[in-house]
């Protein structure tokens, strides 16, 4: 099943959740002690390669790499604890090499051409990190536009698709506008305009 023994991605979204209102590990409140247990649980589980999936199963293990590393990108983006800086490191480190050197994507394992569901994950994950001071590499960037790219339909290439070839929906389309404006392009554009009708 997708979804078996994926404790670190639910404890990744949960977190998120704190952090999305204001809650950290740092600031006093009361849920302070559970944003650092939820933390704990991450850097505790994460593999020496720098993987945060834990146990999960292999449809499932990517995800939870990807909600766990967001997650703890967040809170060392908020609260600029340094102890969280080697687990974000290594978390990042592992992203950048799970993306397929020609597609640009991310999927269930290393070498994996790539989904759209998947890769808005990581996106999550790189961006925040970046926004704690650790740098998305430039060739990371380049091969999630190319896989953007590669999904994207419609007159402006404002449409997109779960993989490359297969019919665009709305959910793949509003992944792609969202992972576009992560990466800094126009909310303006005739793409954006075009995803938005």
């Amino acid at each position: 099943q997708a979804g078996t023994n994926a404790d670190m991605g639910i404890t990744g979204l949960a977190l998120l959740a704190f952090l999305g209102d204001g809650h950290t590990h740092t600031t006093d409140g009361d849920y302070k002690t559970t944003v650092a247990r939820g933390l704990q649980f991450l850097i505790d589980r994460q593999a020496k390669d720098g993987n945060l999936s834990g146990n999960a199963s292999l449809f499932a293990a990517m995800y939870c790499h990807g909600m766990a590393s967001f997650a703890i990108s967040e809170a060392y983006a908020m609260t600029n604890d340094g102890r969280l800086r080697p687990t974000v490191r290594r978390a990042i480190e592992y992203i950048v090499s799970a993306q397929h050197p020609k597609t640009g994507g991310w999927r269930y394992r290393v070498g994996d051409t790539g989904d759209t569901s998947q890769l808005g994950w990581q996106l999550m994950a790189l961006k925040s990190a970046a926004l704690a001071g650790i740098p998305m590499p430039g060739r990371t960037e380049d091969g999630i536009r190319r896989y953007l790219t590669s999904v994207s339909r419609g007159r402006y290439g404002g449409l997109a698709c779960y993989r490359p070839g297969q019919r665009i929906s709305r959910p793949m389309t509003a992944e792609v506008l969202a992972c576009r404006q992560f990466l800094g392009d126009s909310p303006s554009s005739a793409a954006a305009s075009e995803a938005s009708e």
